[in-house]
């Protein structure tokens, strides 16, 4: 066929559609009657690979998709573009048959078409709920991979939240740790001058205790090294050890 014969095939379907007609399930005599006047001067044997090229072409413009889908056709559904043509191909069967109704080649020829035309339903009706199924079934997949993906962004915010509040306890921590070395630095030369106070084993236990917590959240290093600076290198080793 030649672009312009092309374009009045495209031109005629979207008549029907600025007119919302239904043009989605060719096993209705309808939209199969829609379907031949549209095509009706496309050969039976181009109609198979004109019909899902040119419903594939209008799907990519948005407006034109919109309408398409009110009017029953599918975005994505190869299967129901490429069945329309079997459907043309049958109805125009039929029809020349009418015309020659009452010839004995005529009745077996109808007698073979309307079973053909009754294959034909039942193949597309299990393909076409089939592909529904897919496609249904690929949209709640999307759906879940959504949610999953929600919930993923909500564990990482709360991991960061739990993991700002732990930095948040580990300075605290920190600082404590090093008010607490420093009383027992201070302590210790107490002791020189009164070797009954009891203020550095108080001090030891916080040192420990806050050495401790550090080393559980991870900042073990960071707490001996600030030991390391107030309390000197062996006297760090003995109290953290």
């Amino acid at each position: 066929m030649t672009r312009d014969e092309v374009q009045h095939v495209v031109d005629r379907l979207m008549a029907v559609v600025e007119q919302d007609q239904a043009l989605g399930d060719p096993r209705v005599p309808g939209v199969v009657l829609t379907w031949s006047r549209i095509c009706e001067d496309v050969p039976d044997g181009t109609l198979k690979t004109l019909i899902p090229g040119i419903v594939r072409l209008l799907f990519r413009k948005r407006e034109t998709a919109m309408r398409l889908e009110a009017c029953g056709l599918r975005p994505g559904l190869a299967l129901q573009h490429e069945a329309i043509a079997p459907y043309i191909v049958a109805f125009r069967r039929m029809r020349g048959i009418r015309r020659n109704g009452g010839a004995v080649d005529a009745s077996r020829l109808l007698v073979e078409t309307r079973q053909e035309l009754r294959d034909l339903n039942s193949r597309f009706h299990q393909a076409l709920d089939e592909a529904l199924r897919l496609q249904e079934e690929n949209r709640r997949l999307r759906i879940e991979v959504k949610r999953c993906q929600t919930e993923m962004a909500e564990h990482r915010r709360a991991a960061t939240l739990a993991r700002g509040e732990l930095e948040e306890v580990a300075t605290k921590a920190l600082n404590k740790l090093a008010l607490a070395l420093q009383n027992l630095k201070e302590s210790m030369e107490r002791r020189l001058s009164d070797p009954q106070s009891s203020l550095i084993e108080r001090a030891s236990l916080a040192v420990q205790s806050y050495y401790m917590v550090l080393e559980d959240l991870g900042h073990g290093p960071e707490a001996m090294k600030l030991a390391r600076r107030i309390l000197g290198t062996h006297l760090a080793a003995v109290e953290l050890c």
